[in-house]
């Protein structure tokens, strides 16, 4: 740590109402979008006392949105200068919310070249200085840009250099704690699905401070690598994307899956250390490894089916649950139909990057969910349809959403639901979820020499309870 000691008694910079504002409505948009963000060793981000957060970026503008709703103190995040220099209402909003510009190699402000980048970076980094003195909090994604692979990659230099520079310019006795952060999506655009935020202890700045008196160069450089290391430790990082769907395989059956899926939170944890496992058994023996993964993959796919066509269910109970519901489930899902199909066809027209995505679902839905509703609400009080007019409003309103969430997971759920009413064998069913398991419990084993214990969710076999107990009757 640095060398002040009293930092948890140092005073939070206070919030502009700006931001204030952001935040209320960037909760309750998170909230509707995802099921559940899950904060990862939240006591690790200070209450007072100059901060720096460094993150990864795997989900473009939400990652901001989900930092910023970790905490009550503001964040005053550094974007890229060309998102604040080429829109004048958005640059006016966000320049109100404490966001920084900076502009990276190549980028220039609208009104000048290279001398005028410059000029408007040293700005920006004197502004952070500033806001560090004044006990605020700076959130730096590392990477520089946003993007949907399983990795960290190489941090930019930008974070080392904001800290460095604001205690030489305090004599180093600023005291700039620097949290690394990782972000973690499963699935990033995915409407209901879940995501984790995980803070690591603050970096030892110390070393680095003592470094940049003698060589300013170095010690960035230094910093920037610790840096990158620790982002790598807490977000997931597959060095060789060809074996992030591997990973994600793994730390599934690890945890439970199919009988149990675990949270976001459980499965970053479990995805790390897959990854860490795999690298070294790749290591260990290539040949090995390359067939672990078909089977692996094998195996998914079989569990995959088994999951959705089959299991312990009652048919009775879902059955009385699908005639009850599928009449109000048809309607919702026809009923918002309009708004969803625009939007799906406006993000494949226009949006080519998977990370932007759930962002602009948060954005567009909103206001076309909304304005179809009152559409259909006039539409329906001029024709007097279904009772006065002045309650159409009020009834759609409350009718809508609750009509658009039943037909939506009708949707994800169809499966399931056909499933349901379709005949099948108790008996073949229950043997073949045995046999995902035993295979299941033989794939973990071949990793096991890789995997620390903790890497299984519930037990050292990776078995829930469920299937233990299952492999149990298959062994008799």
């Amino acid at each position: 740590m640095s060398s002040t000691a009293t930092q948890s008694d140092r005073t939070a910079r206070p919030s502009s109402w700006t931001y204030e504002a952001a935040r209320v409505v960037s909760t309750l948009a998170l909230r509707i979008f995802y099921r559940r963000i899950a904060t990862v060793q939240g006591q690790h981000l200070p209450s007072g006392g100059p901060v720096v957060i460094a993150a990864n970026h795997p989900n473009y503008i939400i990652d901001a949105l989900a930092l910023g709703t970790r905490t009550h103190r503001q964040l005053h995040f550094v974007a890229k200068g060309a998102l604040l220099d080429r829109y004048p209402v958005v640059s006016r909003f966000l320049r109100a919310a404490g966001v920084l510009p900076v502009f990276r190699q190549g980028e220039r402000p609208a009104a000048g070249g290279a001398t005028a980048r410059a000029s408007a970076n040293l700005e920006s980094f004197g502004r952070c200085a500033d806001l560090l003195e004044e006990n605020g909090v700076i959130c730096m994604f590392a990477e520089g840009q946003s993007h949907p692979e399983r990795q960290v990659r190489e941090v930019r230099t930008g974070t080392a250099r904001i800290v460095l520079e604001a205690e030489a310019r305090n004599d180093y006795r600023l005291g700039v704690q620097v949290v690394p952060a990782g972000l973690y999506f499963p699935d990033v655009d995915r409407f209901f699905s879940d995501g984790a935020v995980a803070f690591g202890p603050p970096i030892d700045t110390a070393p680095y401070l003592a470094q940049h008196a003698d060589d300013p160069h170095e010690a960035v450089r230094a910093f920037t690598a610790e840096i990158q290391l620790r982002l790598r430790d807490l977000a997931l990082h597959v060095p060789d994307p060809a074996w992030a769907a591997c990973v994600e395989q793994v730390a599934d059956f690890a945890g439970g899956w199919p009988e149990s899926t675990p949270d976001a939170a459980t499965r970053l944890r479990l995805t790390r250390e897959v990854s860490a496992a795999l690298q070294a058994f790749q290591a260990a023996d290539p040949a090995a490894a390359a067939r672990f993964r078909r089977s692996t993959d094998l195996l998914w796919m079989a569990a995959d089916a088994w999951q959705r066509h089959g299991g312990d269910r009652s048919q009775v109970p879902t059955r009385l649950q699908d005639a009850a519901t599928l009449p109000l489930a048809s309607f919702g899902f026809l009923f918002n139909m309009p708004p969803y199909l625009l939007l799906r066809l406006w993000i494949a027209l226009f949006v080519h990057s998977r990370e932007k995505r759930a962002f602009l679902k948060v954005v567009l839905g909103a206001p076309l969910f909304l304005g179809w509703y009152t559409l259909a609400a006039r539409y329906m009080a001029r024709r007097r349809l279904l009772g006065p007019p002045g309650l159409m409003p009020v009834a759609l309103a409350v009718a809508g959403p609750v009509m658009g969430f039943v037909g939506l997971r009708m949707r994800v759920h169809r499966r399931r639901w056909l499933d349901a009413w379709r005949p099948r064998s108790s008996g073949a069913d229950a043997a073949r979820e045995a046999e995902i398991s035993l295979e299941r419990t033989a794939l973990l084993t071949t990793l096991a020499p890789w995997l620390p214990a903790s890497a299984n969710g519930v037990r050292p076999d990776g078995l829930n309870a469920r299937g233990a107990e299952i492999r149990g009757d298959a062994a008799e």
